[in-house]
């Protein structure tokens, strides 16, 4: 293997790992809602005179929610840098393999010349819809702790 793709290599493993880290993100505050929700039913049934805690609690979590949806985008932009460098590693390397072609006055086999690399698309997937439920279901708890 050369060094070329020992870099791809690297950058799709951090890929790799960025994704888990967004599935662990989700499911940390899919964690953070329902620990919002347990605590507010428990302080409605239980402890009524809690309400300022529950409310604090309830806060509190909006606000991790809205943490963990920025710390996701940012994920989700590394993710999309790190393919336009794969992309651009991936060109560089044809492009260079076609000029040292060219200066040996060899010829490359078919499939080097008929290789079409893709260009990654431009738009980033942000989980905009997820967040925006987790933050809707924290209102909702919200309101759920004054009726």
């Amino acid at each position: 293997m050369n060094e070329l793709h020992l870099r791809i290599m690297n950058l799709e493993t951090r890929i790799e790992r960025n994704r888990n880290y967004i599935k662990t993100i989700k499911a940390l505050a899919g964690v953070c809602v329902f620990f919002c929700l347990c605590y507010v039913l428990g302080a409605k049934s239980l402890w009524e005179e809690h309400k300022i805690a529950a409310l604090i609690v309830c806060i509190l979590s909006m606000i991790v929610t809205i943490v963990l949806f920025f710390a996701d985008v940012r994920l989700c932009k590394g993710n999309k840098e790190l393919e336009f460098e794969i992309y651009r590693l991936e060109v560089e390397d044809l492009e260079n393999k076609k000029i040292i072609a060219e200066v040996r006055r060899e010829g490359l086999s078919d499939i080097v010349l008929d290789k079409k690399i893709d260009r990654p698309s431009e738009d980033v997937p942000f989980p905009i819809a997820f967040y925006s439920v987790m933050l809707a279901l924290d209102i909702l708890i919200g309101i759920l702790l004054w009726l």
